[in-house]
């Protein structure tokens, strides 16, 4: 009996239809195509159409028929860059605001407490339709440092990659240390701007630094050696 469930590319195979779990879409490694076509949050005759490239008029095609430079992490090929530019407009907003009280994904955020995780998530939620929450045990937003624990398997995200790969979109994270109840603690933001030879890069998140209070701000954290 096979109980490797994870085959192309590390995603969940279903057994019953033998599709692969993209997030976005399914995708059927047999054929090689999505089940589905891809869409856009703008309405438009063909998503991400590029003229010189008559690949990106198919919308079941994987990237582009070209998975030997290309990848896919979620089934949505732009989803990153909405992504990035959802977290781009939470600047300065205070909706995550550690003294405010917040339910998502039907889970109770208190008060006094951080919620970068919340705001990442909700975040990829209103750019894609789909909650990252974790795929095995609580099926809850995931924490910050469960975002960092490359052990945690999360729904909609890819395995954690080097920090030379992130790009705009991708959610960024880091583990530092234990809270007060013996809990790993961490931080978390969405990569808005990737790093370059002569730039550190930029990522927004929900800033738990004292005089920022939970607002969210977009800066290099998160890109410090």
């Amino acid at each position: 009996m096979n109980t490797n469930h994870y085959k192309f590319t590390g995603k969940e195979r279903d057994d019953e239809s033998g599709l692969d779990y993209f997030g976005a879409r399914y995708h059927g490694a047999n054929i090689g195509r999505w089940m589905s076509p891809d869409w856009s949050a703008k309405q438009e005759p063909i998503p991400y159409a590029k003229l010189e490239n008559p690949q990106s008029l198919n919308l079941y095609t994987y990237v582009l028929n070209n998975p030997v430079s290309l990848r896919d992490d979620d089934g949505h090929f732009d989803r990153a860059a909405d992504i990035a530019e959802e977290a781009k407009k939470a600047a300065g907003s205070n909706d995550w605001s550690i003294s405010t009280r917040n339910i998502s994904n039907n889970q109770f955020f208190r008060s006094g407490s951080d919620k970068c995780n919340e705001m990442v998530a909700d975040t990829i939620t209103k750019a894609s339709n789909g909650s990252p929450t974790v795929v095995v045990g609580t099926g809850k937003i995931p924490t910050a440092s469960q975002f960092a624990d490359p052990k945690v398997q999360i729904t909609g995200l890819s395995e954690p990659r080097p920090l030379s790969e992130a790009k705009a979109g991708d959610a960024i994270a880091q583990q530092h240390g234990t809270g007060t109840n013996g809990n790993p603690e961490g931080h978390v933001g969405i990569v808005v701007a990737a790093p370059t030879a002569n730039s550190p890069g930029q990522t927004a998140s929900a800033n738990a630094n004292p005089q920022y209070g939970g607002q969210v701000t977009i800066n290099d954290w998160g890109f410090r050696g």
